[in-house]
């Protein structure tokens, strides 16, 4: 009876460790309006280009341009690597409306890429293959860089 009572503290104690570190994963991804100018200010302060995802729901070419992206790891590791990165459904994201008007956002599947300061550097919208997106990216960074 002694070590199923402690086995039960552990089996607790194990699950709220699981419970708490889900929900830091959850929370950090962004939110609303504050986490994008969150996002802002760590891309000034390591002068880092920003690429922005906009999706929607039941979104067919959303779901297949974004699924390629993700499945591309050397266009995956890439964008990791140069760019600080923001998805939004804008349909479901609190920060939608925001984004949507401020980018005037109306067409989906939508790969913004912006400066530090969320200046507008080009859009690719539709559906493109993962070598465009990439050879794309590429040109942004070095033009980037030269600046």
């Amino acid at each position: 009876m002694k070590y199923s009572g402690i086995g039960i503290i552990l089996l607790v104690f194990v699950q709220f460790i699981f419970w708490s570190s889900s929900q830091e994963i959850n929370s950090s991804k962004p939110q609303g309006p504050q986490d994008f100018e969150e996002l802002l200010i760590k891309a000034q302060m390591q002068k880092s280009l920003i690429v922005l995802y906009a999706t929607a729901n039941q979104c067919y070419s959303c779901e297949k341009i974004f699924s390629e992206l993700e499945g591309d790891p050397k266009l995956d590791r890439f964008l990791k690597a140069n760019f600080l990165s923001y998805e939004v459904n804008i349909q479901e994201s609190p920060s939608a409306s925001y984004l949507v008007e401020r980018y005037k956002l109306h067409e989906v599947p939508a790969i913004i890429f912006m400066d530090e300061h969320g200046h507008v550097i080009a859009k690719l919208l539709g559906i493109h293959k993962t070598g465009e997106i990439h050879r794309f990216a590429k040109k942004i960074l070095k033009k980037h860089s030269k600046e």
